[in-house]
Formats: C-alpha cells, structure tokens, sequence
C-alpha cells in the first residue's frame, strides 16, 4: 500500500511539472509573432497574431489554432506544437499562409541606392521570337522588355519591381499563367 501511495504521489507531482496548456498557448503565440517581426519575407506584412487555442494530443504535442491578422483581416492558421518544458517550437502547414497573396507587403526601407529585379523568361537565339514574346506578355498586362546579349542572344525580360519577393512572386505568376519558366536577376539599366 505504501509504494501505491508513493508511485500516486509521483505521478501527480510529475504531471504538474511541466508547462500548463495556458503557458504553452502564451509561448506559441509569443514565437510566432517574433517571427513574423522578424523574418525578412515576413515582416513587411506587419502580421499580429491574435488568439491562439490549442488542445493537448499526446506527450508533448498540440494542435491549435492561431488567429493572425493582416490589412484589417483576421485568418486562422491551423498550427502544430511540440513543447518539452523548457523549449516550443511551433510549425504550420505548407500553405497556411496563401492568404497573404492577396496582400501588398510593405517596402523595407531603402537605405542608399534602390535595388530593382526583373524576371528573364527567355534568351533566344530568333529576335523575331523574341519580339513575339514581349508583345505577348505585354498585351497581357506585363511590363516586359528585350536586351540584346553580347553573344547575340535576345533576352526577354518581365520588370523591373523594387522588391525581391514581388519579384519572386511574379516569376511564380508567368510560371503559371504562361508556363515560362524563369529565373530573377537584379536589374541594370541600359548601357
């Protein structure tokens, strides 16, 4: 009877050792926004994590759902959580945060000379081809422009746009809408 009592009073002073589900909400909560603060890709959106409810799934893992806000809007994150006591780490689902497309990041500030990006979509030996191309693209709503390389390459451009991931997102945009695969490059000015 005696070591009952003593494993009994080992297990609940054991399972209030750890974190309560409170804590690890507040902990979570507190990691994600000092991502988003902090996180180059990120912060430009000046994303606020609201609430985050989170329920225990086993040992030391969690399912929660966060609330962050972003341009006046609310959207709920579906996050998962592993906290042993003394670390948290938190992660979400790829693509949770799509939402984030249909807002414009804020500019990082610019500290000296603007750094501008363009998408090159082609680098044809046909400047006819070429031609075709921008004339396509352009018509489509792209600003979209052709260098001629000294290796007599013409070079098909989408741009220029001042930031690296709308540069990057537009790449993804004529990837998709017109199956070009390109690549981003920084800008240079006509010689």
């Amino acid at each position: 009877m005696t070591r009952l009592l003593i494993l009994l009073a080992a297990v609940l002073v054991l399972s209030g050792c750890g974190p309560s589900l409170e804590e690890i909400q507040n902990n979570a909560k507190a990691s994600m926004q000092d991502y988003f603060d902090t996180d180059a890709n990120m912060r430009g959106y000046k994303i606020k994590v609201g609430a985050l409810q989170a329920i225990k799934e086993n040992g030391n893992t969690y399912r929660g759902i966060a609330r962050v806000q972003v341009g006046g809007e609310e959207y709920p994150v579906s996050v998962s959580i592993v906290a042993d006591g003394e670390n948290l780490m938190w992660s979400a689902e790829r693509g949770a945060f799509m939402f984030l497309m249909r807002h414009q990041k804020e500019p990082a500030p610019n500290y000296g000379a603007e750094l501008r990006w363009v998408v090159q979509v082609a680098s044809l030996s046909d400047a006819s081809v070429a031609d075709g191309l921008v004339e396509s693209l352009t018509k489509t709503g792209f600003k979209t422009y052709k260098r001629q390389s000294k290796e007599g390459m013409s070079r098909v451009f989408v741009g220029p746009v001042s930031d690296r991931t709308e540069a990057d997102r537009l790449r993804v945009q004529l990837n998709s809408q017109h199956k070009l695969n390109g690549f981003v490059a920084r800008y240079q000015e006509p010689e």
